[in-house]
């Protein structure tokens, strides 16, 4: 999963240069467009709709909406996954529903 949101974070990360930078001042037109590449993928990923964050992307998201996006991503990132993989939207496979259940018997 990490792989999924490696350039997501790599654009948060510039955005955050951008916004707060080590030495200088900031660049408002350099952070409003380290915003928009950041709004262009996570709106390309869906997260704007699991967030309840807007799509226009001419219009940059806030700091706090890219702090929402960062804490989400890092989220999905890191949850765990059994089993098989599951494919929204992708039912199971029926022999995998009815293989019968078997109990585990000791050796003798």
């Amino acid at each position: 999963m990490r792989g999924i949101y490696r350039n997501l974070t790599e654009r948060i990360k510039i955005y955050n240069q951008k916004a707060y930078p080590e030495k200088g001042t900031t660049d408002p037109k350099e952070v409003e467009k380290a915003a928009l590449s950041v709004k262009e993928l996570a709106v390309s990923l869906g997260m704007h709709r699991e967030l309840g964050l807007d799509s226009v992307l001419n219009v940059p998201y806030t700091e706090e909406e890219i702090l929402k996006i960062e804490n989400f991503a890092d989220e999905l990132a890191a949850e765990k996954v059994t089993g098989q993989l599951y494919t929204m939207g992708f039912h199971t496979r029926l022999p995998a529903l009815n293989r019968p259940f078997t109990r585990w018997q000791p050796i003798r």
